[in-house]
């Protein structure tokens, strides 16, 4: 798994700095996590790359890059967003809690949370920072919950997401 702040602080630059979609595309995506206030971490990779043995700082939002694909002038890049955060549990026996129903976890919170977190992102996504970098997020998402009972347990929410933005190898004249 790569960090994102990491990988983008390093990563080699070619002799057209506008030949770089895709990294815009993902950094981008994490700019706009980080900026939400709600994520303290940024990674991507495969998902079962996520560190759920507690060294990364959560919640965080794990980028998985799905697919390109490219019409005309443009170029779209789908992805798959998880916004997740592990699950704390409380040892006090449910029967004797004021509230049993929500159970002796917070996983309510978790999903509440990463739910907003989610929200929030998109509604920065699409709000004005499409129109100063040159790129179109597609206006309806929605995501899905999800509980992943391994180690420890980690919830969130899981949505794709497609940026359509000028393709580099068109409008600078590669091809």
């Amino acid at each position: 798994m790569a960090c994102l702040s990491k990988r983008f602080g390093s990563h080699t630059k070619s002799k057209n700095e506008k030949d770089m979609s895709y990294y815009k595309a993902t950094e981008l995506i994490k700019d706009t996590a980080q900026g939400t206030g709600l994520i303290t971490t940024v990674t991507h990779g495969d998902f079962s790359e996520i560190d759920i043995k507690r060294q990364t700082l959560f919640p965080l939002l794990h980028v998985v890059p799905v697919s390109f694909s490219t019409v005309n002038a443009t170029v779209t890049y789908t992805y798959t967003l998880f916004f997740c955060d592990l699950v704390d549990f409380n040892k006090t026996n449910q029967s004797d809690m004021a509230a049993p129903w929500w159970g002796n976890d917070n996983k309510f919170d978790v999903m509440h949370q990463m739910s907003m977190a989610a929200q929030m992102f998109i509604d920065q996504l699409t709000r004005g920072i499409s129109v100063d970098n040159n790129f179109m997020a597609a206006d309806t998402n929605s995501g899905t919950f999800f509980t992943n009972k391994v180690e420890n347990l980690l919830t969130g929410v899981q949505m794709d997401i497609s940026i359509t933005m000028p393709n580099t190898s068109v409008t600078d004249g590669i091809c």
